[in-house]
């Protein structure tokens, strides 16, 4: 399976989740980023799998410019504002 870039509106998600298993989005078409939801449209956007052994915050990258997929290293602080 691809490592395709998690999509978001640029910023990171900052959520807390608890033990268990998660599906990332990566089409885009979640409505509740940056979780998937199933409204992936193409066997290429399949969502990625993390699981977590404990409750944890985490910080998700939201403009797939990460080097630590799934996680935000701040690479968004270097892209060109529009």
């Amino acid at each position: 399976m691809a490592d395709e870039p998690l999509a978001g509106p640029g910023m990171p998600f900052i959520v807390e989740l608890k033990a268990g298993e998660y599906w990332l989005c990566r089409c885009g078409h979640t409505k509740k980023p940056p979780l998937c939801d199933n409204t992936h449209l193409s066997g290429a956007d399949q969502p990625r799998r993390i699981e977590l052994a404990e409750n944890t915050a985490l910080v998700l990258c939201g403009c797939g410019k990460t080097a630590n997929r799934p996680y935000c290293d701040c690479s968004h602080g270097k892209l060109p504002v529009k």
